[in-house]
């Protein structure tokens, strides 16, 4: 009997231990899942930013650029 109850209590640990680990295991995935979302949002802001600036440098660069390099 004592054998029995020991071997229960490891297997109540190891299920114990298979729980927590796919706790971790989705809050690991929670945690990927923000941190990429955060880092896409960035991307797309700073491929904005940059097409955006791009285009006024393209603005000034026709505006005050090309029609005097054409006269």
């Amino acid at each position: 009997m004592p054998k029995k109850s020991k071997y229960n209590r490891v297997s109540d640990l190891g299920n114990l231990f298979i729980i927590w680990g796919k706790k971790m295991k989705n809050l690991g995935y929670c945690i990927q899942n923000f941190i990429i979302s955060i880092l896409i949002d960035k991307l797309f802001i700073t491929i904005k930013l940059n097409i955006l600036d791009f285009g006024y440098l393209l603005q000034i660069f026709y505006q005050d650029g090309l029609p005097y390099h054409h006269h």
